[in-house]
């Protein structure tokens, strides 16, 4: 099966044809386009950890678009991949487009990186698949600030569970995620309205019980 880019370059990786009906709606502009933006060598470091995690968890997808062989021709395109729809401000729908449905259950995954790196145990969840698309993430971004471009892309997939199917919100840590009392129970809000289940990857923290 080939692997095109949602770029257009070829050798690229996408989950079909995600830049058209794929597509969610863009959501509105959130500072400047590289606001967060994680380098772009964090960016291949992650889409390594991301490949390297789910093809341990979900080893019968290796080899498909879900979850390509890690290569160069794989990797980078992913970084790159990350950084137009961060950019843009994409929240794109996963298609499995043939691939066997091996998980019980989609989740979306947001980690913020600091100074000290990033919590990639968002991405370690032996319950839930988590599509590269619903991987966001932000960097060098205060806490309290619920602009963060990867944030509100990952709120929008939430708020759009009817079309992107996640049950699950995983977050690398909940104490990071947001320090705004406010913007924490906004959150908890739209959880609770979607049935989407929230869940601390650091801390243990369960929305369900």
């Amino acid at each position: 099966m080939d692997i095109t880019s949602n770029a257009g370059s070829t050798g690229g990786f996408s989950f079909g044809d995600s830049s058209h009906s794929n597509n969610l709606p863009s959501i509105g502009r959130v500072r400047g386009d590289d606001f967060g933006l994680p380098e772009r060598a964090s960016l291949i470091d992650l889409a390594h950890t991301y490949r390297d995690a789910q093809a341990r968890l979900w080893p019968e997808l290796v080899g498909t678009p879900a979850v390509p062989i890690a290569m160069s021709v794989t990797v980078e395109p992913m970084a790159v991949d990350f950084e137009r729809r961060f950019r843009q401000q994409h929240a794109e729908v996963f298609r499995s487009n043939g691939t066997p449905r091996a998980w019980t259950g989609l989740g979306i995954a947001y980690l913020r990186f600091s100074d000290e790196g990033s919590n990639r145990r968002s991405l370690d969840q032996q319950r839930v698949f988590i599509p590269w698309q619903y991987d966001r993430a932000d960097a060098a971004v205060s806490g309290t600030l619920s602009c963060r471009r990867g944030y509100a892309i990952a709120k929008t997939l939430v708020e759009r569970r009817a079309e992107t199917g996640a049950a699950w919100f995983v977050i690398d840590d909940l104490s990071r995620m947001s320090r705004n009392t406010i913007e924490s129970l906004r959150l908890g809000e739209l959880a609770a309205n979607t049935g989407v289940r929230v869940i601390g990857a650091s801390d243990g923290f369960d929305s369900a019980g």
